[in-house]
């Protein structure tokens, strides 16, 4: 864990276990010697930590949000076994995420990041959801410049509007309207409507 020449990491990670073990012993043995001790363990680091780190004069945030998110997905699509598949969406597994943006609220590099939180948030919720089973899709009309570079550079190109994020593990996609053969898809989706 810690390089031997490391001399001063290897020190307060030592000072640390030991103010971590001084403390416990302490806390227990002298503020509650009749009661049985219920602190959990969690609550116990929070408050070991953040004396600590106080006393090498750093400033602690305990229960910090990490998190402000809506807490609603746009659309969130179940395929059954019988859906007809749409050309633009063969991708789709069983869970469907779909994360709509308007002409004026334009995606962001922190849109993209949000949508590794929707997509492992509702895998965490829904039972038989998983990475695997489980599909997201910002749609918009047009993408920013540097929204696109970042599509560049982290995503594969389906076809004409439509890229994937490139990593096995996540099933993240981007659908641009503007690129989209609307001809084409009013064709087929007609044929489905039949």
């Amino acid at each position: 864990m810690f390089k031997k020449s490391n001399n001063i990491s290897y020190s307060i990670f030592f000072i640390f276990i030991n103010f971590l073990l001084t403390y416990y012993f302490h806390f227990y043995f002298f503020y509650m010697p009749n009661h049985k001790f219920t602190l959990k363990y969690d609550e116990f680091f929070k408050i070991v930590t953040k004396n600590f780190f106080e006393l090498l004069n750093c400033n602690v945030i305990t229960e910090y949000e990490i998190l402000n998110l809506p807490k609603k997905a746009d659309i969130i699509i179940i395929k059954n076994p019988d859906t007809k598949k749409l050309e633009l969406f063969k991708y789709f597994k069983i869970f469907n995420i779909i994360s709509f943006k308007s002409e004026k609220d334009k995606p962001s590099i922190k849109d993209f990041n949000d949508l590794f939180i929707y997509l492992t948030g509702f895998c965490n919720r829904e039972k038989s959801a998983n990475l695997n089973n489980t599909t997201i899709t910002l749609i918009t009309p047009d993408f920013t410049k540097s929204f696109k570079n970042l599509l560049n550079k982290h995503a594969i190109l389906l076809q004409d509007g439509l890229y994937k994020f490139h990593n096995d593990l996540l099933n993240i996609y981007f659908i641009e309207i503007n690129q989209l053969d609307i001809n084409a898809l009013r064709n087929r989706i007609s044929l489905y409507l039949r």
